[in-house]
């Protein structure tokens, strides 16, 4: 009884109030080195778990720089990606998710790309730190509740935008 108690409590406390801004001040960070190619800093950013699907945090690296350097050369370019504060923001269990919006500006073949994404925060430390995951394509939303089975259903992401591309003048 005791522990239903205590389970019950933790579920009912409030978010704080600063989680928000802080999973928008380490999502930013993530994007940004992701922008500078600190791969290290971007791996440490990412869920754990994500990480260890991808072979580990070299593996990761290796396949990141891999993926860029292709889209690079198909005339490709990241140009900027800014992190919004979150959508929602709920406490599951002991932790914390929010569901960040994410825009993306990449220079592409032909003009400037602009998408509109998600990225999914997760904080075990009452909204302290936070470690991400990309939700923004279909690909990664279909498997999110695999990986992630503890993600709220009150953590709804929505369907990928159409990225809006504006000609070279």
């Amino acid at each position: 009884m005791l522990t239903v108690l205590i389970a019950a409590g933790i579920a009912l406390q409030p978010v704080p109030p600063h989680a928000g801004e802080a999973a928008q001040k380490q999502a930013q960070g993530l994007v940004q080195a992701f922008l500078r190619r600190d791969f290290k800093t971007f791996v440490s950013l990412t869920h754990p778990r994500l990480v260890k699907m991808m072979g580990g945090s070299e593996r990761m690296i290796q396949g990141i720089t891999r993926g860029l350097d292709e889209m690079e050369k198909q005339g490709f370019t990241l140009l900027d990606q800014t992190v919004d504060l979150p959508l929602k923001t709920v406490r599951v269990g002991r932790g914390l998710q929010c569901l960040l919006p994410v825009t993306l500006k990449m220079h592409v073949p032909g003009g400037i790309m602009a998408s509109r994404s998600s990225m999914l925060g997760f904080s075990d430390d009452d909204g302290v730190t936070w470690r991400f995951v990309d939700a923004g394509n279909d690909v990664a939303r279909s498997h999110l509740k695999q990986v992630f089975p503890e993600l709220s259903d009150e953590i709804v992401i929505p369907a990928q935008e159409k990225p809006v591309v504006t000609p070279k003048p």
